[in-house]
């Protein structure tokens, strides 16, 4: 399944969770993070199938010509090789594996 970032909404801060009653910093200030909305039809069982593997289903990103063009690399090596050389320097297998692995809160908002 693929998911698409519609639009980012902008900064929100999470309130404070006590899920289990018994957090003693459970009045401190909500933590900030940034929310996207997702297309519509996503659900929260959709990302967890899709997340729960991350490491086997990451793929490098797209690299058209029009990337490479004008890179001292690209010159000395075929287009094809020379996209992928460069998918390869931006991936960041790592990165997203962090990213996938972070929490996430699902919101249904009416509208």
């Amino acid at each position: 399944m693929e998911f698409t970032a519609d639009e980012k909404l902008g900064s929100a801060t999470l309130p404070p969770c006590d899920d289990i009653g018994d957090q003693k910093d459970a009045e401190q200030a909500g933590e900030t993070t940034t929310a996207y909305r997702l297309q519509d039809g996503i659900t929260l069982q959709d990302w967890r199938v899709a997340s729960q593997d991350v490491g086997a289903g990451l793929t490098l990103p797209h690299v058209g010509p029009h990337a490479v063009r004008g890179l001292k690399f690209a010159e000395a090596l075929p287009a094809r090789l020379a996209e992928a050389t460069f998918a390869a320097r931006l991936g960041d297998a790592e990165g997203a594996h962090a990213v996938l692995s972070e929490p996430v809160r699902f919101l249904e908002v009416g509208g």
